[in-house]
Order: structure tokens, then sequence, then C-alpha cells
């Protein structure tokens, strides 16, 4: 007689109860669906237990190491929708200015006999503008130049050195490493010549004129090849092969070429 009462009491009540609990059997029915939907998916899943698994962990690691981690699962998944999503909002995009240094060998190509050519120092500096799309990097660069060539003959020599103002169109492409990356260049460049000087043995230094039948070309273009190393930081250093264009005298064939070791630091990003 107790059980039948406590269950009327039960039954009784149980609707007052429901109600007040806001109790929804559809609802918790599409839940308990929804949660053994995703288990399953979760289970079948190798992605999502990466992700989980990952999480689940603390990781301490630089932002450089993070971006290096990203471009690595990037190229895994070798997806073009998320490079160009990365692509979007990865600072390599934005427009890096910075400092760059030209260490070079300079020569003349293209002597008549008996004259030799051989090798002078110059060098270089200036700035550059870098900006970074995927794999391939726009670098024009303006500097200061000074450079020049020696000649010899019949045991006497002269030595020409011109101070010259440079605009350097460079086009890279980036082969991506673990540790570092390779760079690939291509580089039209013009050279504007604001004076010269040439001494011979014995001789006071004589400015080169030009201009004129005889005169020296102001304007010298060239085109470099060129390739090195990328550092983590967008820091470069290249070794630069270039060959002159254009003749160094209008009424002569000799045309300059130089060898650099160029240095390239990034000190500012414009968003």
């Amino acid at each position: 007689m107790k059980r039948k009462l406590i269950v009327l009491l039960v039954l009784a009540f149980l609707p007052s109860i429901l109600m007040a609990q806001n109790f929804d059997f559809k609802k918790a029915l599409s839940e308990t669906d929804q949660q053994l939907f995703e288990k399953e998916i979760f289970k079948h899943s190798v992605l999502l237990q990466s992700i989980s698994a990952a999480m689940s962990k603390a990781v301490d690691i630089g932002e450089a190491e993070a971006e290096e981690l990203v471009k690595t699962k990037l190229e895994e998944l070798n997806s073009p929708v998320l490079d160009n999503m990365y692509s979007q909002v990865s600072k390599e995009n934005m427009i890096k200015i910075g400092l760059l240094l030209y260490l070079a060998l300079s020569g003349i190509n293209d002597l008549p006999d008996p004259y030799e050519a051989q090798l002078t120092f110059g060098g270089g500096f200036g700035f550059f503008l870098m900006y970074t799309l995927a794999n391939f990097v726009l670098m024009p660069e303006l500097y200061y130049m000074w450079q020049g060539y020696k000649e010899e003959y019949s045991g006497n020599s002269a030595t020409a050195r011109f101070s010259q103002v440079a605009l350097s169109l460079t086009m890279l492409y980036i082969l991506r490493a673990q540790a570092l990356n390779f760079v690939l260049g291509l580089s039209p460049q013009f050279y504007y010549s604001l004076s010269g000087k040439i001494k011979e043995d014995g001789e006071p230094d004589e400015d080169i004129e030009f201009g004129g039948e005889y005169g020296a070309r102001r304007l010298q273009m060239y085109l470099g090849l060129s390739a090195g190393i990328m550092l983590q930081n967008a820091m470069m250093i290249r070794l630069m092969y270039s060959l002159g264009l254009t003749k160094i005298y209008k009424n002569q064939d000799p045309r300059a070429y130089f060898i650099a070791l160029i240095i390239s630091m990034p000190l500012w990003t414009l968003n």
C-alpha cells in the first residue's frame, strides 16, 4: 500500500517538476545524437585527433618557430586555399625597409691587345624595399657605388674609378628549407656616373670626360645574376655576377663587370 502511494505521488508531481526545469525530450534526444555523431567523427579523423593532442600539451615556442611550424604543416597539407589564406596574413607580405652593403671586385672586358685587365676593389651602400609574396621577392635597391677597372700595357698601368648612383630592380625566388632559405635572383641594374677619375703611373689624377664623341657614358646598364641564403629574420647574403650591357666609352668596345658580395638587413616594416 505504501509503495503504491509513493508511485501515485511521483506521477502526480512529475509534470510540475518537468515544467519547472524546462525539460525538453526532443532537445535532449538531439543533443545526445549530436554528441554521438561528434564522437564518431573524432574517432575516424586523424586531423581532429592531432589538433586535440596539440591543444592538450603546453607548448612554449618562439614566434619564428611557430611560423616555421605553420609553414611545414601547410606544405604537408598542400592546399592552395590554405596557402592563399596564410599569404594574406603572413608578416612576410609586409613591406620591409633595410640597409644594403655591396663589396665588389670590378673589371673590364673586350680590351684590345696588348692591354690586360686587372680587378679593382669597390663597394657601395644604400637602402632597399622588400616585398614577399609566397616564394617570390621583389626588392628595388637604391645605393651609392664606387667602382672602376685597371688596365696594364707595355709595363705601364692606368686605373679608372667612377662614383655612381645605382638603381637595381632585384627579383628573387625562395627555395625554402628548415633552418634557412636559399634564394636565386635576377637584377636589371642602372648606374648613373656622377664623376670619374683616371690615374696613370707617375701622373696626377685626371677627370674623366662624359658625353661628346669620345667621352664616357654616364648611364650604364647591367644585368646581375645572384644566389645566396635568407635567414629567418629576412636578412640575406648573396653573391652576384653583374655584366655590363653598355660600352663604357662611346667609341670603344670595353664593357665593365663586377662580382659582389651583397648583405641586406631589414630594419623597419610597413603595415
